[in-house]
């Protein structure tokens, strides 16, 4: 046997057996281990730093210039793209912390509140508005959920609803 022919799978499950809680089955693999070398004519430092392997057909080419230039370009077109991305997570970030702070769009019953102040003011509203309103007051005697739209609608209500106040104050 010699390098080109040592059966590194089966040197390696021999040196796996080495570490056997048996320890004449780990005697054992120790001795084929040193056998398996001596009959390739190699020493151990050849055998765990061989020479690197010449290229063959199979392996792949190095990248064309055309290739790399290719790759940049996409590149450059995939950080455009992320840039619109994080752009775009900004933006709803900074909606959904307004929405958060509208008293139409608060979580649970805090809508609630809002309608109330709404409620007051009804009549200054136009017909399609007060419709929306009596909506809303179905909605709250049903218990049920208001959509992010509807609170986005509300909450420009409110706002109204405020203007008014603030008139019928001065």
């Amino acid at each position: 046997m010699n390098g080109a022919t040592l059966d590194r799978g089966r040197l390696a499950k021999l040196l796996g057996m080495l570490g056997s809680a048996h320890a004449g089955e780990a005697i054992n693999a120790a001795r084929h281990v040193e056998a398996m070398r001596r009959a390739s004519g190699l020493t151990w430092a050849a055998i765990l730093d061989p020479p690197a392997r010449p290229a063959t057909l199979f392996d792949p080419p190095p990248p064309a210039d055309r290739d790399v230039e290719q790759l940049r370009r996409e590149l450059a077109r995939a950080r455009v793209e992320a840039d619109g991305l994080w752009q775009r997570i900004n933006e709803l970030t900074a909606e959904n912390e307004r929405l958060k702070a509208s008293p139409a769009a608060a979580a649970g019953n805090d809508w609630h509140a809002a309608l109330d102040a709404i409620w007051e003011w009804r009549d200054r509203f136009q017909p399609k508005e007060r419709d929306f309103i009596d909506q809303m007051m179905a909605y709250r005697r049903q218990g049920r959920a208001i959509s992010p739209a509807q609170a986005r609608w509300l909450d420009q209500l409110h706002s109204k609803a405020e203007t008014f106040a603030a008139m019928a104050a001065v």
